[in-house]
């Protein structure tokens, strides 16, 4: 499976779509591109998923669902632990991928990477210990609570942490027993194709993690689908909007991180250098957008963020 990491490192490297445990090829030609943000120059392409796409992976996780549901939790967790060492084995190699889709440091990766397994590890944990509860009401009658999975369901992830956010979300729909049909951002789409393929070589059942590459056309399709049960997405708060629309025709329930103001509050005492360098560039979804300054050291806040930001040179 390096040898797959490696390919797909190659510029040009388009290998389709990946459901039911292998890569397909998509129903019509169309592609989108994906270009590598450090020289602004295209990477590599992508299918660009149809409605006809989007069902072949939702049949295909609606497949595996009851095979995958129906296994002792036990024997699940053991499922993710194996992909956690699968991806163990491969860290570097995904910190370079990562690193060359999202245009984010080498250092910054290869950091992240190396708490990905954990995330997979902690889920596996998690599994074993799924139970309900039991209580004894009014007329001695005794109620039973037992958490059954949805079926597939749908996991939307952005451009920025390709990887991180995934696993994240993955690891927990996994461990409860669902199947999960992933659309990356059509920004950074390849990583989650090669991760869904480590998921294989680790031995998960083929259908069970599915990866449809695409555009908003894409995504729409997927969170319409009939037997999508679920949906989990990290986007802007526009995108959410029409999320919640899609599900609540339907009455699914969602998960949305979506767009923010989140504030950021420098005290008088603070180190106004730290703070200002801590907080000038980023490209992450909790990027602050508010920035509120005690008011005598306001202005030599703004004075140092503008000569930090003036200092920045371009290395492309």
């Amino acid at each position: 499976m390096t040898s797959l990491i490696h390919e797909f490192l190659k510029p040009g490297t388009n290998k389709g779509l990946f459901y039911g445990g292998r890569f397909q090829q998509p129903h019509q030609r169309a592609m989108i591109e994906v270009f590598n943000p450090a020289n602004a120059e295209l990477f590599t392409t992508v299918p660009d998923a149809t409605a006809d796409d989007v069902q072949a992976a939702v049949t295909a996780a609606r497949s595996a669902f009851a095979g995958w549901s129906e296994l002792d939790p036990l024997d699940r967790s053991r499922h993710l632990h194996a992909f956690a060492h699968v991806l163990r084995t491969h860290m570097s190699q995904l910190a370079i991928l990562e690193s060359t889709i999202t245009g984010r440091s080498i250092r910054e990766m290869n950091a992240q990477m190396a708490r990905i397994p954990e995330w997979l590890e902690y889920f596996a944990s998690i599994a074993i210990g799924l139970e309900g509860e039991s209580n004894v009401v009014k007329g001695g009658y005794v109620t039973m609570t037992h958490y059954e999975p949805l079926g597939p369901v749908a996991l939307l992830t952005p451009w920025n942490h390709p990887i991180l956010i995934l696993v994240k979300k993955l690891a927990a729909a996994l461990a409860a027993g669902n199947t999960c049909v992933i659309k990356p951002s059509e920004l950074a789409p390849v990583s989650s194709l090669v991760l869904a393929a480590l998921a294989t070589e680790a031995g998960l059942p083929d259908g069970v993690v599915n990866v449809v590459t695409g555009g908003p056309a894409t995504g729409a399709a997927l969170c319409a689908a009939n037997d999508i049960h679920y949906i989990d997405l990290t986007g802007g708060t526009s995108t959410g909007r029409k999320v919640a629309s899609l599900a609540g025709e339907r009455l699914i329930r969602t998960t949305m991180e979506l767009g923010g103001k989140t504030p950021i509050i420098v005290c008088e005492d603070a180190d106004i250098e730290a703070a200002s360098r801590g907080h000038t560039v980023r490209c992450i979804c909790c990027f602050w957008t508010n920035l509120c300054v005690g008011r005598p050291i306001s202005l030599s806040t703004i004075k140092f963020m503008i000569s930090f930001v003036e200092g920045i040179t371009d290395t492309g």
